[in-house]
């Protein structure tokens, strides 16, 4: 299976051939153009047009698990954590009404958190509530942790060279 890489490009930036819009990895940051180009010549490329509420993708309760498409979208609405903008590899797709309790898969009824705050949530049986600004940060919060690298990758760093 091939890697796959998540660029955002929004309209006007299509429209203008770069001037203006946005090109970025979410969770990194914007790209150039010659690099998306580059990526889209050896990718395979999966369309999404957001209105102003978002792409809504709908599973209902037929399936609890996300599907790539709906994962697509999640990262390109919500760039990563919702809570501390922890990059998506960190995160997992949350149902905002749980699954569990009658909540469908849909794109509207999910959310990117990292694993920590996903965690949180459900220990704490918190309700994630969007506003119209964005998502609202729930009091008590807790700060997200900073994941270890792996142990190679330590020793690497501390002595200088690989065991």
């Amino acid at each position: 299976m091939r890697g796959q890489i998540s660029v955002v490009v929004d309209l006007p930036y299509m429209a203008t051939g770069g001037e203006q819009g946005r090109c970025e990895i979410p969770g990194i940051g914007a790209i150039a153009r010659g690099e998306f180009e580059r990526y889209s010549c050896d990718s395979d490329l999966y369309g999404l047009l957001f209105g102003r509420d978002g792409l809504s993708l709908y599973h209902g309760r037929k399936s609890r698990k996300i599907s790539p498409q709906q994962w697509r979208v999640l990262v390109a609405r919500d760039g990563g954590c919702i809570f501390c903008a922890a990059p998506p590899n960190w995160c997992q797709g949350h149902h905002i009404e749980h699954w569990s309790r009658g909540g469908p898969t849909d794109i509207n009824n999910l959310a990117l958190v990292c694993h920590t705050h996903h965690r949180w949530i459900h220990d704490n049986d918190i309700t994630v509530e969007r506003g119209p600004h964005g998502w609202r940060q729930p009091p008590g919060l807790p700060p997200p942790r900073r994941p270890r690298r792996p142990t190679s990758a330590r020793r690497f760093a501390t002595t200088g060279r690989r065991r």
